[in-house]
């Protein structure tokens, strides 16, 4: 890309954003807290697998790449996240789709809608089998999870110290939560990070990890690029399937039933070289599709 090419507009999720009702229930429920308690307002908020999407983009494209954040009408690609419903529901005619996933739709009409807007997307990719299910696409259909890109490029590093727990933002809402997650975390010898963390630090921390727990999909999913063992954190009691790690799971071969964090022993941890993982050769097969739908696009855009 040369110094006179516009930014590549690209969508990822970030509070405050959107429409207005999102924009008025952001500011009701996302505020969340910092280390030293003080509150942190939702548009200073950061999610670490989100905030993922523009670094990969470069990556893909080159370092000197210009990306911006769009809201998701004037975006010219979607990539990683649960974000494929705001594409089908917001963006244009023609927007880029890249390995973009769907939460669980629990409502028909609302599905409908999306099946329809995706119609009018360039879809190259999608997260995993659950999101094609849902859409009803053709088994070609290319599937992976963009952080899977990052699969050869990051690597733990060679000191170990214990375990991490990587939990979810909203586990900072109250004193309580946090207070019960970092003691279970303690008697595990686990440090606990927050996806509201700054993005270098949780992937730091991965990377000295010996194991990781993580309520975080993309703290899965980076766990799994650097090799380490690790397994989801159910969100409740009463299921141990979520549609983010299933979709995932079914599109690397990996086993991603979850548990809760007070049901891991010390014994667990101690055992967690034989924890379940992905089949490494459809790992190289993800990614490498990734790239081809990518650099194709881009070609072909003349956005690059």
């Amino acid at each position: 890309m040369t110094a006179t090419t516009p930014p590549i507009r690209l969508f990822w999720w970030r509070p405050m954003t959107g429409t207005r009702r999102q924009k008025v229930l952001d500011l009701r429920y996302l505020w969340t807290r910092r280390s030293d308690g003080r509150l942190l307002p939702p548009w200073a908020l950061r999610n670490f697998g989100d905030e993922l999407a523009p670094s990969i983009l470069r990556m893909e494209l080159g370092e000197t790449t210009a990306v911006r954040h769009a809201d998701a009408p004037a975006a010219e690609v979607f990539t990683l996240g649960s974000v494929l419903q705001r594409a089908a529901l917001e963006a244009g005619e023609g927007t880029a789709v890249i390995g973009s996933g769907l939460p669980q739709l629990d409502s028909s009409d609302l599905l409908d809608r999306v099946r329809r807007g995706v119609r009018r997307l360039d879809l190259l990719a999608v997260r995993g089998p659950e999101t094609r299910k849902l859409l009803g696409l053709p088994q070609t259909t290319t599937l992976g999870d963009p952080a899977l890109l990052l699969e050869g490029r990051l690597v733990s590093g060679d000191r170990k110290s214990g375990g991490v727990v990587v939990a979810h933002y909203s586990a900072k809402r109250d004193a309580r939560t946090t207070s019960k997650l970092e003691s279970h975390a303690q008697r595990l010898n686990a440090c606990v990070v927050y996806t509201s963390d700054p993005l270098d630090g949780v992937l730091a921390a991965i990377g000295r990890a010996e194991w990781v727990l993580t309520s975080s999909l993309h703290g899965l999913v980076v766990a799994d690029v650097m090799k380490t063992p690790a397994i989801p954190l159910a969100r409740d009691a009463n299921s141990s399937s979520d549609f983010r790690f299933d979709d995932y799971g079914g599109s690397v071969g990996r086993d991603v039933r979850a548990t809760l964090l007070q049901r891991v022993t010390r014994a667990d941890v101690l055992d967690a070289s034989s924890w379940p993982k992905p089949d490494a050769i459809r790992v190289r097969d993800v990614a490498d599709q990734l790239r081809s739908v990518t650099a194709s696009w881009f070609a072909e855009s003349g956005s690059s």
